[in-house]
């Protein structure tokens, strides 16, 4: 036995990370949700003095989905102890679950979470009761506020394996236990608001509204922040110009620095605020608990594709990022859906996207940029559906079964913190990744073939290679070098096409009429993820034998392929409709 090892179980969105959090100072994401946590995730605990697992949300030892087998091996390991998390208020839905992990023969301890949130509806727990039926020590605690977690120590340090040969149901252990009295008016709430939110014509009409939504707030509730960042770049630009060129600096040098680094990096930042506000906004909405509605409510569309509701869950995933998308592909119900599930997700339009849809927006449309920027969204979604549809199959097996979280009043600290996290990122990729690549591109296009100086870029290496790929990109619908080395930028990370535009037209608009621009916007946020996602989707396998490894080896070749003449055929097929109607 390991008794530096302490495993976090429990039901999905119980609270598991969140206590994993505050017990090893980590920022490891979390959501009123379930299916947030697919991977384990193991830290030091300072407060502890031990290792603690984080094990994906699990309703028994003997689900098939690879995340909760995942959490099933884990348990069948050594470990110190077991912190069983359950929701106070679901207590009969969680004893399955305990009174299998009572028969692994570990030590462990019971943690009623969300404490809190019972208590503020009259509720009461009886934890001693709880603790004397089951055998092992019980604590009230809300890994939200921190409360009980002293207490919560102290039961793990005298954690105790479980009394054995005992004929125990969940409903004898529950009875007394649990005490709600304001249940029923809060459900009938609850069903009030769902009646309008998730109705079975208008919910799904619904959800699209509050995506343009939140996609309008964060243009405007960011537009102040992105005027002044502007402003100081460029003043910055031109203020570093003059100090170079009265020095006598380098002429390569001032190329570099003020017609590569500083517009490439500025470029992108410019837009951070913006992603920052729509990282909140869809904090706002998970914390509510409407996300998890949002997933039910897409059950019924994808399982007239072979696929379920896990799907959709992987779908809202990929608005913030394709990476962790991908990896909760894991709750499918086969490995079928699985895969369709990864072919499908990078044409949802992830967080680093936004940025593109903004400047192009902007070009094209104006003062409605944003309203044209939250359709975009939509349509995205509904390309995906699309392909869904196009590679429908049979069924993706078991049906979608998993718990309505409560609506909760979303914590604007929590939905804050998330964003500060997600702003953290994109800062970190910006100045590596976006960075590196505006150097890339800057010799690149400095350069002439010889390696002698460009003189003009139209001469060098850049516009060279890009000009001869550029006609790859004629059916969709476009036909610029500039355009293609970003779209070229964008396969390593997609802030990157905003940056190399903004590095390689300096100024100028690279679209020579609408039409080509709406062309691009769409071919840009469908076509390929970037390497991070294609690396993910590649090492998805690497804890399967050998033919599992070479099957998704090869699905991260589809991916790079489909998801290419899928953007390919889309923007090509808009174009032409649009040439119809004879817009310019």
């Amino acid at each position: 036995m390991n008794p530096s090892r302490v495993l976090i179980a429990g039901n999905p969105n119980c609270g598991k990370t969140t206590l994993f959090n505050v017990l090893t100072k980590s920022r490891e994401k979390t959501g009123n949700y379930s299916g947030v946590t697919v991977m384990k995730a193991e830290k030091y605990s300072p407060l502890l003095g031990r290792d603690v697992v984080d094990l994906p949300g699990a309703y028994s030892l003997s689900s098939s989905s690879r995340d909760e087998k995942e959490a099933q091996s884990e348990l069948s390991r050594s470990a110190g102890c077991i912190i069983n998390v359950m929701d106070s208020a679901r207590i009969m839905q969680s004893l399955s679950l305990t009174l299998e992990l009572e028969k692994l023969g570990i030590p462990m301890i019971v943690a009623l979470n969300m404490a809190d949130e019972l208590e503020a509806r009259g509720g009461s727990v009886d934890a001693e009761k709880l603790s004397a039926r089951l055998g092992i020590p019980c604590v009230v605690i809300s890994a939200k506020t921190g409360k009980g977690i002293s207490a919560l120590k102290k039961a793990v340090d005298h954690a105790r394996v479980p009394p054995e040969n005992r004929d125990l149901t969940p409903k004898r252990v529950c009875e007394g236990v649990l005490c709600v009295e304001n249940g029923a008016s809060r459900y009938a709430l609850s069903d009030r608001i769902d009646a309008v939110l998730t109705h079975r014509v208008f919910g799904l009409p619904v959800f699209a509204a509050l995506i343009v939504f939140a996609v309008i707030l964060s243009f405007i509730a960011a537009s102040p922040a992105e005027k002044l960042a502007d402003a100081a770049f460029s003043a910055l630009s031109s203020r570093l110009y003059g100090v170079m060129i009265r020095s006598g600096t380098a002429p390569f040098l001032v190329s570099l620095i003020c017609g590569a680094v500083l517009p490439g990096v500025s470029g992108i930042i410019g837009f951070v605020p913006s992603l920052v506000m729509l990282f909140f906004f869809f904090s706002l909405l998970e914390d509510s608990g409407y996300m998890a509605r949002a997933a039910f409510m897409w059950d019924g569309v994808f399982s007239r594709f072979g696929m379920t509701g896990k799907a959709a869950a992987s779908l809202l995933v990929g608005l913030g990022c394709t990476v962790p998308a991908i990896a909760s592909a894991r709750t499918a119900s086969s490995e079928n859906e699985r895969r369709r599930m990864i072919l499908m997700l990078p044409f949802v339009p992830c967080g680093a996207k936004f940025p593109v849809a903004v400047l192009v927006s902007k070009a094209v449309f104006g003062r409605y940029a944003a309203i044209a920027a939250g359709c975009l969204y939509v349509f995205c979604i509904l390309s995906a559906l699309v392909f869904a549809a196009l590679t429908k199959g049979k069924s993706g097996g078991a049906g979608f079964a998993a718990e309505i979280p409560p609506y909760r009043f979303p914590s604007v600290k929590k939905a804050a913190k998330d964003a500060a996290r997600k702003a953290g990122e994109i800062l970190k990729r910006i100045f590596t990744v976006v960075f590196l690549s505006s150097v890339a591109f800057w010799a690149a296009g400095y350069l002439a073939p010889d390696l002698s100086p460009a003189g003009s870029p139209e001469k060098s290496i850049l516009f060279s290679v890009c000009g001869y790929l550029s006609v790859l990109t004629v059916p969709a619908g476009f036909c610029d070098a500039r355009l293609t080395a970003a779209l070229i930028g964008g396969i390593l990370a997609k802030e990157n096409i905003v940056s190399i535009i903004s590095q390689l037209c300096a100024g100028s608009s690279p679209f020579s009429d609408p039409r080509t621009a709406v062309c691009f916007l769409v071919f840009s946020m469908l076509y390929t993820p970037c390497v991070s996602a294609l690396k993910t989707v590649f090492s998805e396998g690497g804890g399967e034998g050998r033919r599992e490894r070479r099957v998704f080896r090869l699905l991260a070749l589809k991916v790079f392929l489909i998801s290419n003449a899928y953007a390919l055929a889309v923007s090509g097929i808009l174009g032409s409709l649009l040439a119809v109607f004879q817009v310019p």
